[in-house]
Formats: C-alpha cells, structure tokens, sequence
C-alpha cells in the first residue's frame, strides 16, 4: 500500500529539484564564460541581418535628395572645406555630425585624387553638384555603421540583465523598429544620437555593476555632452552620468564627483562644438530661433500634447511603440524607493518625453533617443525580476511574436525604397513634356526632384559665392542637358522683413528682435499672381507640404505667424480652384513618396 505522506514527500522534493535546476540553468545563461558561444553567434546573426537591411535600398531617390538635413549638412560640411574652416555656416545646429561628414568628404576626395577621379577640388564639387549619389551613398553607409555599432552595445548592454536569446529577441524589436529605420537611414545626425545614447547606457550600466572602473562613469559624461554637440534632442543625457556620480559614490564624494562628471559633459559638448564658445552670440541667436521655431511653428504635424506622441508611436511603430510606452511608464515607476538603478535612464527619458510632448513642432524623430533607452530599462526591470525566471518562455513567444509587424511594416519599406518614387515619376514627365530650360516653380523646391538647377548653384543659392569662375562656367556649360530647368523660389527673398499690416508697432519691436521670426517675414510667400507675373508656367506641388497649410487647421491668431498661414491656404484655394492639375503622380503600396501635381497656370 502507496504511503501518502511518502508521495507527497518526493513531490515537493522533485518541485524543488525542478525549481532549483531551472534557477541554476537561468544564471548559467548570464554567464558570459558559459555562453560566449552563443552570444558571439548571435550578435553575428544580428549584426548581418541589420547589414542587410540597411544595405537595401541605400541610394533611394538619389541623385535627388528627399531629406531636406542631408542636405543642409552636406552644404555645411562641403562649405567647410571650400573655406578651409571648421566655423559653419549657419549657427543653428551643433556641430559634431556636420564635423563627420566633412572628414568623410576629405577622405572621399583624397581616395578619388589617388584613383584618379579627381584632379582638383573643383572636380569633387563639380561632382556632387552635378551627380551627388556617391556622396550621399557614402554617408548614409556611415549612418549604417553607427547604427550597427549601436546594435553590438545594445544587445551587450541588454546581457547584463537578460538572458541571451530574450536580449537577442530585444535586439532584434529594435532592428526592426520603422521610426529607428526610417530616422536613422538617412546622412543625418540621427543616428549618432541614438548611438550615443547607448553608449552612455551601457558605461552607466558597467559602473554600476563594477563601480571601481571610475573610467566608465567619466567616459559616460564626456560621450554624453558630445552626443548633444550632435543633436540638441540628447539635451537630457548627461542627466543619467550626473544621476549616477550623486547616487553610486560615497558622501565625501559625491559633489566632487558630480562637479567632474558636469564638466566633463561640457568639455564634450564644446568638443563636438566649439563655436558655441567661439561664436557664442551667434549660436545663442541661432538656439533662440530654434526655440521659437518649436514654440510656434505650425509647418510640422500638429495634435493634442501627449496624445499626439502615444498615438503616433502606435500608429507606426505597433508593437515597438507600445513597449517604448512601456518604458516611459517603467520610467514614471523608477522613482519609488528601491530603484536607484533604474533612476539613471528614467532621468533622460521622462524629461525628454515631456519636453517634445510640449513642443507645437511634432515630430517622432524627437523621441528617438529614448527608444534605446526605454528597452534597456525594461531589461533592467525584467532581469531583476523573479518573475521574468518563472515565465521565461512566455515572455519570449511574447517577444517572438511581437517581432512579426515590426518585420512586415520594415520588409515593406526597404521594399519601396528599391521602386520609383512619386518624385521620380514627375521628373521624367517634365524631361518627357516640357522642354529643357524652362521657368518651373516648385513648392517644395528644390532638393527633391532629378532635375538640374545650373542658375541655382552658380548665382542664386547661398553657397555660389563659394564657387570658383572656373567652375561656375562648367556649370553653364551643361545648360543643353535635357534635365536641365530653372526654378524661382516659392518665397519672395527680401532684405527686409515685411511685417503684417495688422501688427502694431509694440509687436513689430517685440518680433523684430527674433530671428525666427525676421526670416519668416523675410521670405513670405508668393501669390500665383507673382509666379505668373515672374513667367512661370509650370507650378508643382508636393502634397505634403501643401496639406500643412491647406488641410490642416490654421494656427490661432495670437500665432505671429497666422498672417503667413493664411496667406499660404489662400494660395493653394485659389489654386485648386481655378486650375485643375494636368498630371496627378500619386504613391501606393509599391511606390512610395507624396502626390505631386503638376499645374499650368500661365496657358497660351
């Protein structure tokens, strides 16, 4: 006869076998001697798939330009070299990116004088104005090895917490996140931002796990402050470096500390900038209008703030953007009592969030940086988890499932990036239907359409003045090509602001004295009457832009800029009303870009 009390015995006792087996199995996959196999096979697996993706499609659209930053960046990159000087052009941005694309400009040139490519300077500019593909090709490859270094210190920072194949699934969600690729695939600063970012992660990560190594929690500083001389939107990253110096070192410490650790992030701004000291009234200006461009500024998407930014997240990124949620809301948690750990990362993504949720400019590419961010602290939460040991497979099916959409909505945008664009369907009808030389205007002009300004480079454009006799007459010389046109500007370009009639002469001293706002009133817009007066025939329309003033509600009338609002809705009214679109180029499922239409508005 079975004796109960003997079953229930060896019951509990194989439980507990069980159990402690599986705890035993959970912290041998965080052994970095026991699993460095594993872990070197899959960051390889992770870093090829990433190589292929971000190889896919890299010259799309090119030689046009549809990001209007490559652009900017490229002009202030080429310009320092033409000017032997690291002072830019505009004080606007920071500097650090721009500094990166100049060097890689240099090396470009240096390989192609060696190879023969080039025999002078000139040679090089006269390239990339006239066929700038390799240029741009070429930083967007350094964009993509940025983003691949980002990926290796994730997924390494991610194994402090996680076991390899929930880090390696964690990995991979953020691969496949579209604002991630969409944002970073272009030669924009972007993706040094997010780079950063994680670079101050994981040396946080490692003082905080071996809190001798002083070198991590200083290099974490310097990076950080550097990473903001990138890109304004790391503004909150030193704040885990300073978080950190208050919280993990001794009393008699910690100002000492946290005084060194704020220089340091100085020290690193000022690097990868240094004109704000050399130059500081006129980056101050340049910060000023940069400030009041996104207090006031309705030519972005607008929406309710913080509905806008959790919407969006879910509109385009689904899964991605709910667990980005997730880690700001693991960031709000972070300040209940026993989660120092956590407080670091929280520091820069609460602030960071509320800030751009404030912003009237909308925009995901904002929030960037706290995507990295908010996954690492998830793995935080999750590997000092009990929980995560007892449902550990649950979690990744979970993760395994939820890479599904980011894969499909990814897959079908390095599919369109390998189609024509809506842009480059316009162009060729223009080659095909309008005759070289012609007087266009472009909306949104003019950096992406294929077709060729030679008027814009060699007399207009701000960089003319950079260009040699030599080469400007190179340039004139290809005015017979058949992609050849003229463009006028869909601004007026006065030397004076021109202020509405309806500003008293309180708010004329008032907004005179913003930057922002004087070049806003230095470039209203032209009335159809204008462009027709000038001898413009043809007029296209980029659908996104138009919708911005067309669709879009009009911002109120306290808005200094509701004059040039207004004014912009009355043209596209009176343009759709009186004259219908003699071609429609719209985008699909397989072709992507804007609707472009293509109006006659000076008929014989």
């Amino acid at each position: 006869m079975e004796n109960p009390l003997h079953n229930l015995v060896l019951t509990n006792t194989f439980r507990g076998m069980k159990r402690s087996f599986s705890w035993i199995y959970s912290r041998m996959l965080f052994d970095e001697h026991a699993t460095h196999q594993q872990e070197r096979w899959s960051l390889v697996g992770i870093l090829l798939v990433a190589l292929v993706v971000r190889l896919v499609g890299i010259t799309y659209g090119l030689p046009a330009v549809y990001n209007g930053t490559e652009y900017y960046i490229a002009k202030q990159a080429l310009a320092m070299g033409a000017r032997h000087s690291l002072e830019p052009l505009f004080f606007v941005y920071p500097t650090f990116f721009t500094y990166i694309v100049a060097l890689l400009a240099g090396i470009l040139y240096l390989g192609g004088l060696l190879l023969g490519v080039f025999r002078s300077p000139d040679d090089f500019a006269f390239q990339f104005l006239v066929n700038p593909t390799f240029f741009y090709a070429s930083g967007r490859l350094l964009t993509a090895v940025f983003f691949l270094f980002t990926l290796y210190l994730f997924f390494k920072t991610l194994r402090f917490f996680l076991p390899i194949r929930m880090a390696t699934m964690f990995s991979l969600l953020f691969l496949f996140s579209w604002n991630v690729q969409f944002y970073t695939f272009w030669m924009v600063p972007d993706g040094l931002l997010i780079l950063g970012s994680v670079i101050v992660a994981y040396l946080a990560v490692q003082f905080i796990h071996y809190p001798h190594r002083r070198k991590s929690l200083y290099l974490a500083a310097f990076v950080s402050g550097l990473t903001v001389s990138a890109k304004y939107n790391a503004g909150f990253l030193p704040l885990a470096p300073l978080a950190i110096a208050w919280l993990y070192t001794s009393a008699s410490q910690r100002i000492r500390t946290a005084i060194f650790v704020l220089l340091l992030a100085i020290a690193g701004f000022l690097a990868g900038s240094p004109y704000w000291v050399l130059r500081f009234p006129a980056y101050l200006n340049g910060f000023h209008m940069l400030l009041t461009q996104s207090g006031v500024d309705f030519n972005q998407p607008h929406g309710i703030p913080f509905l806008w930014e959790i919407s969006h997240l879910l509109r385009s990124d689904w899964v991605v953007g709910a667990l980005v949620l997730a880690g700001i809301g693991l960031a709000i948690r972070s300040f209940q009592p026993g989660r120092k750990a956590e407080l670091p990362l929280a520091l820069v993504i609460l602030p960071t969030f509320v800030d751009v949720a404030l912003m009237q400019k909308k925009g995901l590419d904002y929030l960037l940086i706290i995507f990295p961010l908010s996954f690492i602290l998830m793995a935080m939460v999750l590997g000092n988890s009990l929980w995560l040991r007892h449902h550990e497979q649950k979690i990744y099916t979970a993760l395994l499932l939820g890479l599904l959409p980011g894969i499909a909505l990814v897959g079908h945008f390095k599919f369109q990036q390998t189609q024509q664009d809506t842009r480059q369907m316009a162009s060729t009808w223009i080659q095909t239907h309008i005759p070289p030389g012609t007087l266009l205007c472009y909306d949104n002009y003019h950096f992406d359409l294929s077709l060729l300004d030679i008027y814009r480079f060699t007399h207009r454009g701000f960089g003319a003045r950079f260009l040699s006799p030599r080469l400007k007459k190179r340039l004139e010389n290809l005015k017979n090509r058949p992609d050849v046109y003229r463009f006028t500007p869909i601004r007026h370009e006065l030397s004076e602001p021109k202020w509405p009639s309806n500003f008293n002469p309180d708010m004329i001293r008032q907004y005179a004295s913003n930057p922002f706002l004087v070049e806003a009133y230095q470039h209203p817009f032209k009335t159809l009457h204008d462009l027709q007066v000038e001898g413009v025939k043809w007029l296209l329309v980029n659908d996104d832009w138009a919708q911005k003033f067309y669709d879009a509600p009009l911002p109120p009338k306290s808005n200094p800029l509701y004059s040039l609002y207004l004014a912009k809705r009355i043209f596209y009214q009176n343009l759709f009303t009186h004259y219908d679109p003699v071609v429609i180029f719209q985008g699909n499922w397989r072709h992507p870009g804007p609707k472009i239409y293509i109006f006659n508005i000076n008929p014989e």
